[in-house]
C-alpha cells in the first residue's frame, strides 16, 4: 500500500475523490469535518464505496461504536491501537481490491503467523 496523510476531514475527502484508495484509517474527532461525515461522504461516492474504512479513535462507548458503524465504517479501533490488529486488517485488503465488510476489531483478531 502507498500511504498518504490528510490532516483534516475535508482534505481526506478531497484526496480520496480519485477513487484509488483501498484503506482509510480515520480519526473521528477531526477539525472541520468529523470522521463520521467523511465516512458518509466516501460511502456515498461510487469511487470510494468499496474502500475499507477503519475508525481509529478514543471514542470507546458502545454508542460511539454504533455511530461509527452507522456512518459507514467497517471497523472501529480504540486508541491506543494494537498495531498487529491494525496491520492484519490492512493486510486483508490487497491493493486495488474492494473489501468485504469486516467485523469491528474491538474483538480480538486471530493470531498472526
Amino acid at each position: 500500500h502507498h500511504v498518504t496523510v490528510a490532516h483534516d476531514g475535508m482534505a481526506a475527502v478531497d484526496m480520496s475523490a480519485a477513487g484509488d484508495v483501498d484503506v482509510v484509517v480515520l480519526d473521528i474527532g477531526l477539525p472541520g469535518m468529523d470522521g463520521y461525515s467523511v465516512a458518509r461522504t466516501m460511502r456515498g461516492r461510487a469511487s470510494t464505496a468499496g474502500t475499507l474504512l477503519i475508525a481509529l479513535t478514543g471514542y470507546s462507548q458502545p454508542e460511539d461504536i454504533q455511530k461509527a458503524m452507522d456512518a459507514g465504517f467497517d471497523s472501529h479501533m480504540i486508541k491506543p491501537v494494537d498495531l498487529e490488529q491494525l496491520f492484519a486488517l490492512i493486510a486483508a485488503t490487497p491493493p486495488g481490491a474492494s473489501h468485504a465488510s469486516v467485523e469491528s476489531t474491538d474483538q480480538p483478531l486471530p493470531a498472526l503467523d
